[in-house]
């Protein structure tokens, strides 16, 4: 059984999930637990959430270092503009809300950290959320393997560099 740990669950538990102190007060935590319960050979885990440069250094560092294997998923639609939609739509039904500029910037931000994350894992599952799940392919051992017709420009962008074998038009 996995363990599934989101930031914004832990966020929304500690008050306004939109609150820096609160996210911050919340990522604290969320490493905590995390390292905790890798520290004491816990069942595997699935930490959900957009990630940033901290995820690297403070969890999947210390998690290799301890003898688990890192699986990284990376789930991505085609471009910003869906993410600021999706957003929107979710803002609109109650959830958190940031504004276009964030989004947008958010989204650059976390393919360049999921790509350096990439080269750390011991695979990557590449994944287009457009308007359905996608499995594009696969990197492993800095190979990639190619298990759709369809390469979005992310993929392109963010994970070329990261393979031994070009990635196909």
């Amino acid at each position: 059984m996995h363990i599934i740990h989101n930031l914004d669950d832990m966020a929304r538990l500690l008050g306004d999930p939109n609150d820096p102190s609160v996210r911050e007060d919340g990522w604290r935590r969320l490493t905590a637990r995390l390292l905790d319960h890798l520290e004491k050979g816990g069942s595997p885990l699935v930490l959900d959430h957009v990630v940033d440069s901290k995820t690297t250094g403070e969890i999947v560092i210390p998690a290799k270092e301890l003898g688990y294997q890192i699986l990284l998923w990376v789930i991505c639609p085609k471009n910003a503009d869906i993410c600021v939609d999706r957003v929107t739509m979710r803002k609109s039904e109650g959830g958190h809300g940031a504004p276009a500029e964030a989004v947008r910037a958010l989204y650059q931000d976390v393919l360049e950290v999921a790509s350096e994350l990439s080269i750390v894992a011991d695979e990557t599952m590449l994944v287009d959320s457009t308007s359905e799940f996608i499995v594009i392919g696969r990197i492993q051992n800095f190979e990639f393997r190619q298990l759709s017709d369809y390469t979005p420009l992310w993929v392109h962008e963010h994970f070329s560099a990261n393979v031994v074998m070009p990635l196909a038009g």
